[in-house]
């Protein structure tokens, strides 16, 4: 579990200064330099690269999610799959109130 408490200050100047940080590492696997290296290349990318690659990320588990419904499901179509991601997002209940006579399984 990762604990991390930042408390910052405003100084004369009117500027942001961190006065204290608190640290845990986030996964018993990884080592505290292999952490360092990982939040300093996401500091390098910069905002723009983080969310590039928060959409890739987010692409990438869309696939893995279709090729799921393509393995338990191989005569779906693409319209098929796309509705049983819709199924597994929307839930059960909610999949019936919108669709309620789609016999799609997910």
């Amino acid at each position: 579990m990762t604990i991390q408490t930042i408390r910052m200050t405003n100084n004369q100047a009117n500027f942001w200064t961190v006065i204290e940080e608190t640290h845990v590492m986030r996964s018993p696997d990884t080592t505290a330099e292999d952490e360092r290296l990982y939040f300093e290349m996401l500091r390098r990318l910069g905002p723009a690269g983080r969310f590039q690659l928060a959409l890739d990320m987010n692409q990438r588990l869309r696939d893995a999610i279709a090729a799921g419904v393509r393995l338990r499901h191989p005569e779906y179509d693409d319209d098929q799959v796309q509705r049983a991601i819709v199924r597994l997002h929307l839930g059960e209940k909610l999949f019936r109130e919108v669709l309620p006579n789609d016999d799609i399984e997910s």
